[in-house]
């Protein structure tokens, strides 16, 4: 064994790091200043220890390779569109953070693939976090919400909680493939903590009706289903997955035409309209900011208005027909694919576009060719982020970014290939 591998492993800043990875994700639950704390502690340890080094000869290295290149091309496109917008300084500085955070990524990625026990170190971080942090919300969800007033430095109230957890309960689609690798790898204690941690979010979410994040484990759902196919021993099994996974929609639409066409009945205006898809199935409301935020993009289709600026344009801020409570754009259109579309263009939304289905189909070969799980974690967490993000929060948020490429992160030191 080498010195430099014991080093790795031992150093304090190193385990410190990897610990504080793991931290990271599940910390959500007491809020993202504590997230943004943790994440930059990590990389303080990280430039001290000496992982520093070959974390940042990976990065140089991987701007190289086929898929760096790609994300650069979308990065230059988005810059593009910043500069042409009308909120240059606002729009350079939403595509530069994008940048920053895959970076951070990379050397998160390769720093913990140096050594198998920081990996693992990270990955019982992460798991006994999500599950103590799941605990948390749920008990405060369903029995005690002084816990969650505390936690935000609001007193000892009782007040029931609404949606305050919805972000949180979110993060759904990005921790629990985490938490599957940690099922697959670790010995009972951690299987079960994982499985715990991944129920007790399941109710979280349910309880904060975020039909966002369900959306996205449909989406997972149906990814595993489909993968599965490409596993010559797992075909017969993959026909009877997939069949349970269309059953499952199948009732879940059923389920759904029913119960919001009761709630609507009283909207029978807003029914008789012409709408792209029934508003039982998606609100009325999203589908005229998605209506808008197109009428956006036909007047700019090549280079867009610029990243993260279509809430200031004029016109944004006029009241929503039907629903006087909000605004054409409240804040972002609550869309990816509209919202990317329109504020970088057609040249913008097909670069990053085309990155993502490389990245699918070099993962779904990999998969096929070694049935790698770490794999498999990486095109579950893509699907959910890209699926529910066609319904919840704006692109460049950027906790909700940065909690993405964390994961992939985690996620991809597990892969038994680690080519980019």
């Amino acid at each position: 064994m080498s010195s430099s591998h014991v080093n790795h492993r031992t150093h304090p800043y190193s385990r410190a790091f990897s610990i504080l990875v793991g931290l990271s994700l599940p910390s959500l639950v007491f809020g993202r200043v504590v997230f943004a704390t943790i994440i930059v502690s990590a990389l303080v340890c990280l430039v001290v220890s000496p992982l520093w080094r070959l974390g940042w000869q990976t990065l140089l290295i991987k701007t190289r390779s086929f898929i760096g290149i790609l994300i650069l091309l979308v990065l230059v496109s988005w810059s593009i569109s910043a500069v042409g917008s009308d909120f240059p300084i606002r729009a350079l500085e939403a595509s530069s953070r994008t940048g920053l955070f895959i970076a951070i990524a990379v050397l998160v990625y390769a720093a913990l693939a140096q050594d198998h026990s920081l990996s693992m170190l990270c990955l019982k971080s992460f798991i006994l976090t999500a599950f103590c942090a799941s605990g948390i919300a749920l008990l405060a969800s369903s029995f005690w919400p002084e816990i969650y007033w505390f936690m935000r430095l609001k007193g000892w109230q009782s007040t029931p909680l609404e949606t305050e957890f919805k972000g949180y309960s979110s993060l759904i689609v990005l921790i629990s493939p985490v938490l599957f690798i940690g099922i697959m790898r670790l010995n009972m204690l951690w299987k079960t903590a994982s499985i715990a941690g991944i129920s007790m979010l399941f109710s979280v979410m349910l309880l904060s009706v975020n039909r966002s994040a369900i959306a996205g484990l449909l989406s997972m759902a149906m990814i595993f289903s489909f993968t599965q196919f490409f596993r010559p021993k797992y075909q017969r099994k993959a026909i009877v997955i997939f069949t349970g996974f269309v059953i499952i929609l199948m009732s879940l639409m059923f389920w759904l035409r029913y119960a919001r066409s009761y709630t609507l009945e009283n909207k029978k205006k807003l029914l008789d309209l012409d709408w792209t898809f029934p508003i039982w199935l998606i609100d009325f409301q999203r589908q005229t900011i998605w209506k808008f935020t197109i009428s956006i993009w036909e007047k700019a289709p090549w280079l867009g208005i610029g990243p993260n600026t279509i809430n200031f344009l004029p016109g944004a801020d006029t009241p929503l027909p039907g629903d006087d409570s909000l605004r054409l754009i409240p804040a972002h259109p609550h869309n990816w694919v509209v919202e990317v579309l329109a504020e970088t263009g057609a040249l913008g939304f097909c670069a990053v576009l085309l990155a993502i289905v490389v990245l699918g189909f070099q993962w779904i070969r990999r998969y096929a060719d070694n049935g790698d799980l770490a794999i498999l974690s990486l095109m579950l967490i893509s699907g959910g982020y890209w699926s529910s993000g066609l319904f919840n929060f704006s692109y460049w948020s950027a906790w909700w970014q940065l909690s993405f490429f964390i994961s992939l992160a985690v996620a991809f030191t597990f892969a038994q290939d680690r080519k980019l």
